[in-house]
């Protein structure tokens, strides 16, 4: 795993990426497991959810995924298949303790046409009004057997572009508890950044408080003891050339129990 030290993000960039008008809250993905608690030697099914929150029942094909990946309770990583087979899976979770599973979309560019959305840079639609370049992340915390082993491994960073990284377990934590996270974009804590929670078994939008993130990129979220949760995250910076499309518009999801 990859441990982005004490940096802090460059004042231009966070400047950048908290004031770019193209946070719209749109459509991300996220790894959903089918159970996020199982017993020792499961192979857990999942798929890639699609939309603006849980219980939209929208699924993103394996096809516009990049990698999907497993990290066990010992923090070793192993890439899991997502073609050749008609059913996503875990791969067989043989140790007990908390595992992490691990996906990427693919990146793409979207732009904003008068006929509607079209996916293409300013390349293919020079007279879009918005083009964002897509980079979206998300992790699932899965708890196998009885054995808290590996629980601290949930509070180190996995790299990804832009991650939600709890400080410890959720569901080791006290009734009453709140949640605390730390956002980091491109390894570095990024501040005043709105970190959203969405039970994962409802199908409306609000759920629980939204929290925002400090100077060091962190945030506490007050959630209900026995649900799965799912907390979201987005952040867009300028686009490293403007003749090519806008913004990146970056996603980061992790689910859990509580």
């Amino acid at each position: 795993m990859q441990n982005p030290g004490k940096k802090c993000i460059t004042g231009a960039i966070l400047l950048a990426a908290i004031t770019l008008p193209g946070l719209t809250y749109g459509h991300y993905s996220w790894v959903a497991p089918e159970s996020l608690t199982t017993e020792t030697g499961s192979d857990v099914s999942l798929v890639f959810g699609w939309g603006h929150h849980p219980g939209e029942g929208d699924s993103l094909e394996a096809g516009r995924m990049a990698s999907l990946s497993h990290w066990g309770p010992d923090g070793q990583w192993q890439g899991l298949p997502l073609h050749g087979s008609d059913r996503l899976g875990s791969g067989t979770l043989s140790e007990p303790g908390i595992h992490t599973l691990a996906a990427q979309q693919s990146r793409s560019y979207w732009s904003r046409t008068v006929e509607g959305g079209r996916r293409g840079s300013l390349r293919e639609y020079p007279n879009a009004s918005r083009c964002s370049y897509s980079n979206n992340a998300s992790k699932a915390i899965i708890q196998v057997g009885e054995s808290d082993r590996g629980a601290e491994q949930v509070a180190v960073p996995l790299g990804q572009p832009l991650e939600i990284v709890p400080q410890a377990l959720p569901a080791s934590l006290e009734k009453g508890q709140p949640v605390r996270v730390q956002v980091l974009l491109h390894g570095a804590p990024l501040g005043d950044a709105t970190v959203t929670a969405y039970r994962g078994d409802h199908s409306e939008e609000r759920t629980a408080d939204n929290g925002t993130t400090d100077a060091r990129g962190m945030a506490s979220l007050d959630l209900a003891t026995g649900h799965a949760w799912l907390l979201h995250v987005e952040a867009a910076v300028p686009f490293h050339d403007q003749s090519l499309c806008h913004e990146h518009s970056l996603n980061g999801t992790v689910m859990f129990t509580r």
